[in-house]
């Protein structure tokens, strides 16, 4: 896959006007998460239920996420909560 392709995938294509911090490239979510030296880049993946591969640059991190929320409200939302709490912090720390 030419890097060109992969670098224009991860640009902004979209911006999503009711919820600050989120835009969308192609079929990339790139969002802002809290980090411990304040904003963090983000860019997800989203599958059903949860499921979720996303990088950190800054950490130079890809976290692959398998979850089985199939039936809970806003099931990305509690894969950003689990990201941003626990995995997060875990890269952070020396």
């Amino acid at each position: 896959m030419p890097s060109a392709w992969v670098q224009a995938s991860l640009a902004p294509s979209a911006e999503m006007e009711d919820q600050e911090g989120f835009e969308y490239g192609y079929l990339w979510w790139l969002m802002q998460l809290p980090g411990p030296e304040g904003k963090l880049l983000a860019q997800a993946m989203n599958g059903r239920g949860g499921n979720s591969v996303q990088i950190l640059p800054d950490y130079d991190a890809v976290i692959v996420m398998t979850t089985t929320n199939f039936n809970a409200r806003q099931p990305h939302l509690l894969t950003l909560k689990l990201v941003a709490e626990q995995i997060v912090p875990a890269l952070a720390a020396p």
